[in-house]
C-alpha cells in the first residue's frame, strides 16, 4: 500500500492523502480534524504518570483480518494497541502500538479486514504521525516482551479476553505455517498459549459490576442499548458511554481504544467496594458477561 502527496496543514485540519490507483474499490482518505488525530493517538502523553516500579497491567486491543471468512474463529492480527496501566491504581504510564507488516501489507487477506475503510482513511495518519510501530509479528512481540519486563506486567486485559487472546495465537500460527518456521512461539504467544500470564476479561468484569446496576440499565433504556435479540447491550462502546456520560463508538483502532478500555477498568476499581473479589472471579475464568446482565432483575421495578 502506497500513498503519495501527503500534505499537513497546521490548524484545524490534516488534507487528505491521495491513494494511489490501486486503491480502487475502498473508501479513499479524508480529511482528519486534530481532534481525531488526537483520540488514534490514545492516551496522551502528558496523562501518562510517572512510572515507580509498581506492577502493572496491559490493557489489549487488537484489530484483525481472517482466512476464508473466518474471523471469529481464526482472526489475524494487522493491529495492536496497547495501554499500560499501573494495576492498583488504573493510572496509566505508557502506551504502545504495532502495525503487523506480515497481515496489514497482505492486501488479500486485509480484504477481509472488519473496518476495512480505516485502512484507507485512519491508517495513513496514523503512520504519517509516527503514532504506532510498523513492524513484523516477530518484531512485535520482542518489543512488546521488553515492555512487560520493563513496567513489571504480569496480567493481560482486554474488552472480550478470550477474542484477543485467540487472535494472538492464530497469528501466530498462520505466520509460522507461511515462513515454514516457529520464530512466533515465544513472548505472549508463549505465555498465553502455555497459561504463563494472567488474563483478565475487562468484558466480564463490566458486566459483574456497574453493568449489572439499575443506574447502567436505566441509561441503556434510555439510548436504546440493546442487541438484536432485545438483551442488554454489554460491548465496550456502552460501557465507555455510560462512564462519560455521551454516546459516541470506538475508533477501531487499538490504540485508541485500549485507551478507551484502560478506561474501563479504571471505573470499574474506583467505584466498586467488590472489585478485588470479581477480579479473582474473573481472573479464575469464571466471569459472566451479558447473561449475568440480563438475569439481574431491576430493584426499580
Amino acid at each position: 500500500m502506497t500513498f503519495r502527496n501527503l500534505k499537513l496543514k497546521q490548524g484545524d485540519v490534516v488534507l487528505q492523502a491521495k491513494p494511489c490507483k490501486n486503491t480502487t474499490g475502498h473508501e479513499k482518505a479524508k480529511a482528519l480534524p486534530v481532534e481525531r488525530l488526537r483520540e488514534l493517538g490514545g492516551i496522551h502523553p502528558d496523562q501518562l504518570a510517572h512510572y515507580n516500579g509498581q506492577e502493572c497491567i496491559f490493557v489489549v486491543d487488537t484489530e484483525t483480518t481472517c482466512e476464508k471468512g473466518d474471523n471469529f474463529g481464526k482472526p489475524l492480527i494487522y493491529d495492536i494497541g496497547i495501554t499500560i496501566i499501573i494495576k492498583s491504581t488504573g493510572i496509566p504510564v505508557a502506551k504502545a502500538s504495532f502495525i503487523i507488516t506480515d497481515i496489514f501489507c497482505d492486501h488479500k487477506l486485509m480484504k477481509s479486514a472488519f473496518f476495512t475503510n480505516r485502512v484507507f482513511t485512519d491508517y495513513p495518519y496514523i503512520l504519517n504521525m509516527g503514532l504506532t510501530n510498523l513492524v513484523d509479528y516477530v518484531t512485535a512481540l520482542d518489543m512488546m516482551e521488553a515492555l512487560k519486563v520493563q513496567y513489571n506486567v504480569a496480567t493481560f486485559a482486554a474488552y472480550n479476553s478470550d477474542f484477543d487472546t485467540r487472535a494472538f495465537l492464530a497469528t501466530a500460527d498462520f505466520i509460522e505455517e507461511k515462513n515454514s518456521h516457529g520464530l512466533c512461539s515465544f513472548g505472549l504467544v508463549d505465555q498465553i498459549r502455555c497459561h504463563k500470564i494472567a488474563v483478565l476479561d475487562l468484558w466480564a468484569l463490566s458486566c459483574m459490576t456497574f453493568m449489572s446496576s439499575d443506574a447502567y440499565k436505566e441509561q441503556a433504556f434510555n439510548h436504546s442499548w440493546y442487541t438484536k435479540g432485545g438483551k442488554w447491550a454489554t460491548n465496550a462502546e456502552c460501557a465507555n458511554n455510560y462512564i462519560n456520560n455521551y454516546v459516541m463508538g470506538e475508533d477501531h483502532c487499538a490504540l485508541s481504544d485500549s485507551a478507551i478500555e484502560a478506561g474501563i477498568y479504571r471505573y470499574c476499581l474506583t467505584t466498586q467496594s467488590d472489585f478485588n473479589e470479581v477480579v479473582n472471579i474473573c481472573l479464575r475464568g469464571k466471569g459472566e458477561t451479558w447473561s449475568y446482565v440480563n438475569n439481574q432483575v431491576m430493584t426499580a421495578c
